[in-house]
């Protein structure tokens, strides 16, 4: 098992507290984070590599890259090679591909777009395999994706054969979906896992002491928190893994007694910036110790 935290994550501490970033991602090792998950369009843009010696040198690994590819129109679109073969120039294991969306307008269309999705990942699918990097989807947090929910998830995971998972913890929220049900229902295809916890909004905003919150419609003091809004309404931020509702032990617990060996990766999209930094290393000492505490638990 190899712990990672979402490198966007880690620029948007360093950003605003105008961190040194070769220093900050030396505590993260320190802290127990032995690899980074990174967005496919920022490797892609480092056009001097400038990232990839500062992990050499740090003798920090790639998780994975993740990304989005719009095969609902253009599924045909073959851009997806070039993420994969990134993904196996720096070797990770695995690619995330966000494929695509049904929107309002696309509703009467809805088959003929999931059927678009299902061809360019078939593809991608088969790229991967001779590349050897896993291709995946994830349960995004965002209602016009129809893998947002446990059935959407299975839906696709059937129509494409060899697709694989990275399973979040904190997106099947959106439809109030069971995170234990559908890590029992995917298991198999696990290739990577995103840790992300959450809290009700209304939980956020009544701890004064390291949460608070503040989005466009609600005018209260405290940090800046971007809430995703589920099917019924209610919103949910992200929170230090560890600090929130979602039932991320016991899914650790049922990694370490299937004997998974893959990435733990440390997600705090929608975090408030000014906190992130501490946030991140929070998460990944938590990991770190709850990982080792299962596993000493379940050591004959």
């Amino acid at each position: 098992m190899k712990i990672s935290a979402f490198y966007e994550n880690i620029l948007d501490a360093i950003n605003y507290e105008h961190l040194d970033t070769k220093t900050y991602l030396a505590q993260l090792k320190q802290d127990g984070m032995e690899k980074v998950y990174i967005f496919y369009e920022t490797l892609k843009n480092d056009q001097e590599e400038s990232i990839l010696k500062m992990l050499q040198e740090l003798e920090l690994g790639v998780e994975g890259l993740y990304g989005f590819i719009f095969f609902d129109h253009s599924p045909l679109d073959e851009s997806y090679k070039n993420m994969i073969d990134l993904a196996a120039k720096v070797n990770a294991g695995n690619v995330l591909f966000v494929p695509g969306f049904i929107t309002d307008e696309d509703l009467s269309n809805e088959k003929q777009i999931k059927e678009n999705m299902w061809t360019g990942l078939k593809n991608a699918v088969k790229y991967g395999k001779e590349k050897g990097v896993a291709v995946s989807i994830e349960d995004f947090d965002g209602l016009t994706a129809p893998y947002c929910r446990i059935s959407g998830v299975a839906e696709f995971l059937e129509n494409v054969p060899g697709l694989q998972f990275s399973f979040d913890t904190g997106n099947f929220v959106m439809y109030h979906d069971d995170e234990l049900e559908a890590f029992e229902m995917f298991k198999d295809k696990i290739c990577t896992v995103h840790l992300k916890d959450r809290l009700h909004e209304k939980d956020i905003l009544c701890d004064e002491n390291t949460l608070g919150g503040k989005d466009e419609n609600v005018d209260f003091p405290g940090k800046e928190y971007s809430f995703v809004i589920c099917a019924d309404g209610e919103k949910m931020g992200a929170v230090p893994v560890g600090d929130g509702v979602m039932q991320i032990k016991e899914i650790m617990s049922r990694l370490k007694s299937q004997g998974y060996d893959g990435g733990l990766i440390a997600e705090l999209y929608g975090y408030p910036s000014e906190i992130m930094a501490e946030g991140i290393r929070k998460s990944v000492r938590w990991i770190k110790e709850t990982w080792a505490e299962i596993s000493r638990r379940m050591t004959p």
